[in-house]
């Protein structure tokens, strides 16, 4: 089994929100391509920009999941009127925390929806949102 791999998602919180929900993950408006390279085991943590698409700044860490599924697959999102790819996800319980506050549009950065950060970065942001090392 390959080693984990890291990755930090950019979604609005309602996106994230209804993703945790439903136990699955998708990046960029459910492109294939970033849904389909994941491991089984591979770690994703979620920073909203924003509360809904049309919403409030939030700017806040919200998420930190494990990838349990081995395919991708297409989900029907009724609330948003669009099928997306998502790999099978579980959550861990955490507290949102504001870590780049003060930096504006800095989620931008993220040209694909991820970000692929070093196991050490990803370490700091489940220790900051009380989530364990692993799922």
């Amino acid at each position: 089994m390959a080693s984990a791999r890291y990755y930090i998602g950019v979604a609005d919180h309602a996106y994230v929100q209804a993703a945790c929900s439903q136990a699955v993950c998708l990046f960029s408006g459910g492109t294939k391509h970033l849904v389909a390279d994941l491991n089984t085991g591979d770690r994703v943590a979620f920073f909203a920009p924003k509360t809904a698409h049309d919403g409030k700044p939030l700017e806040q860490f919200v998420a930190i999941g494990t990838i349990a599924g081995d395919v991708a697959w297409q989900k029907e999102w009724t609330d948003w009127n669009f099928t997306a790819w998502v790999r099978d996800c579980t959550y861990a319980e955490v507290t949102p925390i504001d870590l780049f506050q003060g930096i504006p549009n800095w989620s931008r950065l993220f040209k694909d929806g991820r970000l692929e950060v070093s196991a050490e970065v990803f370490t700091t942001l489940t220790t900051a949102m009380g989530a364990p090392c692993s799922n």
